[in-house]
């Protein structure tokens, strides 16, 4: 098994080199196979056989990216198959790419994380950084291995539910166990399928493929038991590992992910499934029970895709030879980079493979985010582009596939008061993504939304699990409480500020986010307000003090004064109560002289002269007097 891949790699790293010349970038090469079938051991042993030819290789494991014990134990605890290590949604695929392209790249010092499955009762947890292995010099080839690498997801329910179906008859029919395989439910199922969308990024660095296949998977949990029974040697300790009960649910738990992903990557046009396939550049190797190889296919194209450029003083005849297979434009190609890189002549004017946008580069340039009729309508005007119509054409078509209801953000820059925006796709809406789960793509709260149960009136046949696997709360979508934000998004585009309302679903945590930026303004404006408060209040505090100490100090100083003062008032007091004793005793005797005056003085008018009588008067006269007084004044 190891030639074979021995020998594939070898040939695809040459070719690489002759292609884009060397020092070139290192080789990235796929392992998959399933649990047990030795993709360890092929890599440590490609590993030292490529020194031989002057490569140095490195092996990396997607084993070695599971998350954290602590992070695992509540990753989903109402799906059983994201409740252990080992389906998709249990790695860090982040961690993993950004490894894959520091070593591409040959940074130096690259650290590789290792993963301890022994740990925890078998539950296995991640080493500390200080016992990553660690990559100190530039590599030529990369190999990645893993169970479920090359997996594409499969989020059609019916072809899930056929394909989990007809997998259980075959190995039931080859493998009696007990406890049997569980029967998962559909949105058990669709959620693994979401969360290996995930791996797209990893593909995506691969060069070369090899698949490792076995006819009859019930070899896996034989394999299986031989690598934990290897394990237990190894650490000296006959409890580590999983016991053979725990085995067997452990496995279970991946047997219905090879049911899925593996039809897909046995099919023959496996090369349009890929972003990484290339023409003759994925490789199977089937074995049997006992790891041998009894069938090796290798898939080839009708023409090579690689442009060798010619080397200087190559001979026309060699030259010719390379690009054998090529195709008419292929070959205009490779002549016009080669008269341009490598023979005299105004490279300027020549016409390189970047110089022609794909249709990827025509949508990044006339893609918008909201478009009006002015923008779908043919622009006649525009001479100086022949295919400005059709750039509009594919923009809108791109443009009407999406779903502009909710939103997809990315809250990255949130400290910024930045935020990225886009549209739903098909795949999202269907999943409800954006819309019954948190729209921000950071978000750990962004898995797919699990639909209900299937309704006894579903029209069409699938295959139902029996009443005692069925958990009423695995149906429900455990999600924060989401909230709707109506934004007002301002954008730049074309040169030109622009804004719109966009509505989208956030949870607690992400809503925060998105309002950050307001809410630290209002925060700053409150404290701001509080300090100038504060200022005054201090102000205030000092002025009171100033005149405190005025007033005491003017109280010091007229302190002896008002001693004397004082005395002077007794005296004052004492001299005034006694002139008031004598006055009261005057006014007392000139009174009683007044009253007797008076009374003889009375009596005699009394009997001297007639009696005068007082007569009230009327209301019209008193207004007369009152009028009179009045205008008088």
């Amino acid at each position: 098994m190891d030639a074979s891949a021995l020998d594939f790699i070898v040939k695809h790293d040459r070719k690489a080199r002759a292609a884009h010349g060397s020092p070139s970038l290192p080789l990235v090469v796929g392992i998959n196979g399933p649990q047990g079938a030795g993709k360890t051991t092929l890599t440590a042993s490609l590993v030292h056989s490529l020194k031989e030819h002057s490569l140095t290789a490195v092996a990396v494991s997607i084993d070695d990216f599971y998350l954290p014990h602590n992070q695992l134990s509540c990753l989903s605890p109402n799906n059983p198959l994201l409740q252990f290590r080992g389906n998709p949604g249990t790695h860090d695929i982040a961690l993993a790419v950004s490894v894959v392209e520091a070593l591409k790249s040959h940074q130096q010092h690259v650290l590789i994380p290792r993963y301890e499955k022994s740990l925890h009762n078998g539950r296995g947890d991640r080493l500390p950084p200080d016992q990553w292995t660690q990559v100190t010099e530039p590599v030529h080839v990369i190999l990645i291995e893993g169970w479920c690498l090359g997996f594409t997801p499969v989020l059609d329910p019916q072809e899930i539910l056929t394909r989990t179906s007809e997998g259980r008859r075959q190995l039931e029919a080859s493998l009696q166990i007990d406890p049997p395989i569980p029967e998962y439910t559909l949105p058990d199922l669709l959620q693994v399928q979401n969360e290996l969308t995930s791996f797209d990024a990893l593909h995506s660095l691969l060069d070369v493929f090899i698949h490792i296949s076995t006819s009859n998977l019930s070899n896996v949990f034989e394999w299986r038991q031989e690598q934990e029974d290897s394990m237990r040697v190894r650490l000296h300790d006959a409890q580590a590992g999983l016991s053979s009960q725990q085995l067997i649910g452990f496995i279970s738990r991946f047997i219905p992910q090879y049911w899925i992903g593996l039809p897909t990557l046995r099919q023959e046009n496996i090369d349009s499934k890929f972003k990484y396939s290339r023409p003759d550049c994925f490789l199977k190797l089937e074995i049997d029970k006992s790891r041998r190889v009894v069938q090796k296919a290798q898939r080839k194209a009708q023409s090579s895709t690689y442009l060798r450029l010619p080397i200087a003083n190559e001979t026309p005849s060699v030259f010719r030879k390379s690009m054998t297979g090529m195709n008419a434009y292929q070959k205009h190609m490779a002549f016009v980079n080669a008269y341009a890189r490598h023979y005299e002549g105004d490279s300027s004017s020549a016409k390189t493979s970047a110089a022609i946008p794909s249709e990827l580069d025509i949508l990044r340039k006339n893609h918008k985010f909201l478009r009006t009729d002015e923008d779908d309508a043919p622009d006649s005007t525009d001479t100086s582009n022949p295919n400005s119509n059709w750039e509009q054409r594919i923009a809108k078509k791109y443009y009407d596939k999406l779903f502009k209801e909710f939103a997809i953000a990315n809250l990255e820059r949130y400290k910024e008061g930045r935020v990225a925006l886009r549209w739903r796709s098909k795949r999202e809406v269907v999943s409800g993504i954006g819309q019954f789960t948190c729209a921000n793509t950071k978000c750990k709260h962004r898995a797919p939304f699990m639909p209900p149960p299937i309704p006894a009136s579903y029209p069409f046949p699938v295959a139902r699990p029996p009443p005692s696997h069925q958990n009423p709360n695995t149906h429900r979508n455990h999600q924060p409480n989401l909230r709707s934000w109506e934004v007002n998004f301002v954008y730049k585009e074309d040169g030109e500020t622009k804004n719109a309302l966009v509505k989208i679903r956030l949870c607690g945590e992400c809503g925060w986010m998105l309002n950050y930026k307001k809410e630290l303004e209002r925060k700053e404006a409150e404290i701001k307000a509080a300090r100038k408060r504060e200022r005054a209040r201090e102000r205030e505090e000092r002025r009171e003090q100033k005149g405190k100490k005025k007033r005491q100090k003017a109280g010091e100083d007229l302190g002896d004064d008002e001693n004397d003062k004082v005395a002077l008032e007794s005296e004052d007091e004492s001299d005034r109560s006694s002139d008031n004793q004598s006055d009261s005793n005057e006014k007392a005797d000139k009174d009683a002289a007044l009253k007797t005056s008076t009374l003889s003085t009375s009596a005699s008018d009394i009997w001297g002269a007639p009696v005068v009588l007082e007569t009230e008067k009327s209301k019209d006269e008193e207004m007369d007097e009152f009028f009179d007084s009045l205008f008088a004044q």
